[in-house]
């Protein structure tokens, strides 16, 4: 349904994990539908930023929803541990306007980092947001309300599905993940590529969150059955969109083709779903991430900066 006028009408409420991510994901592909590929999230991202993002939180205190008449307005996601937030507007309803749900939103996703993170004694002095360098809206907002620029870009590749290369690893295969059986090593290896923290029976949880099927999530194993790399990939049938969020490797099997294998066999996939492209993303402090995605095909497309503003 295309979105065709501006309604003031809205109220504010908590976020209800089950019922909520499902109609944020579509909410989030219509606002895709509506501008064109380039969105602040891929349905995808909705799934694995409250299910993975938050797996430490209690979600209805860290989302937020804003509603009207005509259903979804806005949503907040507010995270923590990486001292800021994720703001989607309906496309109709962008505006820098005073008592507009954009502004409330924000102003809401301010005070409330800045919240958890006092509660929490974080040592945290700034909190971060993001906007698409030529996101007016967004960018005259963030500035009016006493936001800067920072030096971190955030960059959004794109290709097309048409042409897949076929790639190998010698030693190495790529499956899709068995079930919650392997939960916990799955959950290691994300921590090993990240360095990041998956308690015994988080992945689990994660693997049975609403989004999340295991036959899109894919392991590189070696020939003695080791878990070397992974990648989830998530898709977007109304616009044709697969993404892959999050793709990596354990150190130990690094520069041996895997990430290439991994985005090779996502891509197939993704087109015998009926995907038509796919997307992935990474920081511009790594240029090893976009040098394995260019060299495969995606196309940096989006660029979005990081923007900073001292707590307190």
């Amino acid at each position: 349904m295309p979105y065709t006028r501006f309604v003031t009408d809205r109220v504010a409420r908590p976020f209800l994990y089950a019922e909520d991510v499902p109609r944020l994901q579509d909410f989030t592909a219509e606002c895709i539908r509506a501008v064109g590929f380039r969105s602040y999230m891929h349905p995808g991202d909705v799934a694995h930023r409250i299910a993975g993002g938050l797996k430490n939180e209690v979600r209805g205190e860290t989302v937020r929803v804003w509603e009207d008449e005509l259903g979804i307005a806005a949503w907040v996601l507010v995270s923590p541990n990486h001292q800021g937030f994720d703001l989607q507007v309906r496309p109709d309803l962008r505006s820098t306007v005073v008592g507009g749900v954009e502004r409330e939103a924000l102003t809401w996703a301010e005070a409330r980092t800045v919240e958890l993170l006092t509660e929490r004694g974080s040592a945290a002095t700034e909190m971060i947001a993001d906007a698409f360098e030529d996101d007016e809206v967004r960018i005259a907002l963030l500035e009016d309300t006493g936001w800067q620029r920072g030096t971190e870009p955030y960059v959004i590749t794109l290709r097309s599905l048409d042409v897949i290369p076929e790639e190998a690893a010698v030693g190495y295969t790529v499956r899709a993940v068995k079930g919650p059986e392997e939960a916990d090593a799955v959950g290691e290896l994300h921590a090993a590529s990240f360095g990041s923290s998956w308690l015994p029976g988080q992945y689990a949880r994660y693997m049975s969150a609403p989004g999340y099927a295991p036959e899109r999530e894919l392991v590189a194993t070696s020939a003695a059955g080791d878990l070397c790399g992974f990648t989830v990939t998530w898709h977007d049938h109304v616009n044709g969109i697969g993404l892959f969020e999050p793709v990596g490797v354990h150190p130990d099997h690094r520069r041996k083709g895997l990430g290439r294998l991994l985005l090779a066999e996502g891509m197939h996939r993704m087109r015998a779903a009926g995907l038509t492209h796919g997307m992935v993303a990474y920081e511009g402090s790594n240029p090893a991430s976009g040098a394995l995605y260019r060299g495969i095909g995606f196309a940096p497309t989006w660029t979005m900066w990081d923007y900073t503003k001292p707590i307190g």
